[in-house]
């Protein structure tokens, strides 16, 4: 199990713990002769868990704190050896002033050594996003924002079948809210290519090449398909995803696929699935990889922004490209972009249809993934193709036999 907590002054934590160390000895040196090696066990509890619980409340920067047989032995046993110093050292020291400072003395340098040799406690800083990760993590947050107002995100549960449920305690008012998932939208109507999701694709189907890539996210709590298609349902059954039954009236040729997400959200909320983060991922990228996936998510975890949008230099700028007027062409933009090389042309990227993150206030408020605040994910021209043709969908054959 590991603690993450928010340190709200730079030096507190570790002021703390060595309060608890201070207070833990001088504990000891009262109870240990008294009730022997099982004092050492308890005053070791009292002190260790009032530094946790007071580290807790004065926080603010991210620590990560490893709680496991390793922590217990460097909590108990320095503590029981100390307690022996104290037994053995106060039968042999007389007593008097001075016969006691030495007996603590003693006790704190056999407490420091035992430490040292066990490492002491590991304490990482980290940002939390990126604490927030690996199989199956236990993690308690809590950032104090005044004398009645608290957050509390609480990770302890299975990282891919279990809500990781974040509360926010206000005025002891309970509120649920999210975690981050992955939406594949997959109707069975496509036109360009019948099938398409579900056709073969370097021997599995289409779609199992973005689920496959989704579980293996580090970020990533659940990944859900929404179609109304039972076959398409079946097959991502059988990657390993779960499914969202989406109404026939929101996978038509005409329907958007913000509605599709939508829905999808609000069925979630239903299943009692709070989602904090929503990140889309259409089937038709298959060479989009789980490290775009998660630098997507973690880029914005770490920024302050509405969404992160995945993009790819266009093969063609468009400031040489026209609009027909009649049988003559225009420019798009001014006639000086005409002759100038491509290297002097201005920067431009465009979406490659690959990766989409947002929260659901955004997506309803703007209605869709851009927002006024969107940062680019670059992404690679061989991870960005997106299957709309026969061609594309050659093109990402060829792609991913080599690959292979």
């Amino acid at each position: 199990m590991q603690i993450l907590v928010l340190e709200k002054k730079t030096g507190i934590t570790g002021t703390i713990w060595i309060l608890a160390a201070i207070l833990n000895l001088g504990l000891n040196v009262i109870f240990v002769p008294r009730i022997g090696i099982l004092g050492a066990a308890v005053t070791t509890q009292v002190a260790f868990s009032l530094a946790f619980v007071l580290s807790m409340y004065y926080s603010f920067k991210c620590l990560v704190y490893d709680v496991n047989a390793s922590f217990i032995l460097k909590c108990l046993v320095p503590s029981a050896i100390m307690g022996m110093v104290v037994v053995i050292g106060g039968s042999q020291i007389s007593g008097g002033l001075l016969g006691i400072i030495l007996l603590v003395g003693v006790s704190a340098l056999v407490y420091g050594a035992s430490l040292f040799i066990l490492k002491g406690f590991k304490k990482e800083e980290n940002r939390f996003s990126g604490v927030c990760s690996g199989p199956d993590p236990m993690y308690v947050v809590v950032e104090p924002l005044g004398p009645t107002t608290r957050y509390i995100h609480s990770y302890a549960l299975s990282s891919k079948s279990i809500i990781d449920t974040f509360f926010h305690i206000q005025r002891d008012t309970l509120f649920m809210v999210g975690s981050i998932v992955a939406i594949i939208p997959a109707r069975g109507g496509s036109k360009g290519i019948p099938r398409k999701n579900i056709n073969t694709l370097g021997g599995k189907p289409l779609i199992a090449y973005t689920i496959e890539e989704a579980l293996k996210s580090k970020y990533l709590d659940h990944t859900f398909v929404s179609t109304e298609d039972p076959e398409i349902a079946k097959v991502s059954k059988k990657c390993g995803a779960q499914v969202i039954d989406r109404p026939s009236d929101l996978a038509k040729d005409t329907s958007k696929t913000v509605d599709a997400i939508l829905h999808a959200v609000e069925y979630l909320e239903r299943e009692d699935i709070h989602s904090d983060v929503i990140v889309l991922l259409q089937p038709t990228s298959p060479l989009r990889i789980t490290e775009d996936i998660d630098m997507a998510v973690k880029s914005y975890l770490d920024n302050e922004c509405d969404s992160v949008i995945g993009v790819c230099e266009p093969d063609h700028s468009p400031f040489w490209c026209f609009t027909l007027s009649g049988k003559y062409l225009q420019p798009l933009f001014d006639r000086k972009y005409d002759n100038t090389r491509r290297q002097d042309l201005p920067e431009v990227v465009m979406p490659n249809g690959a990766i989409y993150v947002s929260s659901p206030e955004s997506i309803r408020k703007y209605d869709g993934f851009y927002g006024d605040r969107t940062i680019a994910y670059c992404m690679p021209p061989e991870r960005s193709i997106d299957i709309d043709t026969p061609l594309d969908f050659t093109i990402a054959e060829v792609l991913i036999c080599e690959r292979r």
